[in-house]
């Protein structure tokens, strides 16, 4: 057993064809993080739905709903981190 702990913040958009990969990865590392918070920035495309449902096996799994900043760039991921 490792004693390393992390967390991992993600801010995301529309991002349904690529977070339930992201996630599985994460879940088959063998040192899973303490929290991993997932910021989705108005999202419309389902990924917050995928993100739920991973929630349900992975406690350590946070979904903030963030209000849409209209623009995909670095500025609306650092506000929504």
């Amino acid at each position: 057993m490792s004693s390393t702990r992390y967390a991992i913040l993600t801010a995301v958009r529309n991002e349904a064809q690529h977070i339930g990969a992201a996630i599985e990865s994460v879940l088959s590392q063998r040192v899973l993080p303490v929290r991993w918070v997932i910021a989705c920035n108005g999202c419309t495309d389902g990924t917050e739905a995928i993100v739920e449902r991973f929630q349900t096996k992975a406690a350590f799994i946070h979904l903030v709903r963030m209000p849409d900043q209209k623009e995909r760039n670095f500025a609306a991921k650092v506000a929504a981190l």
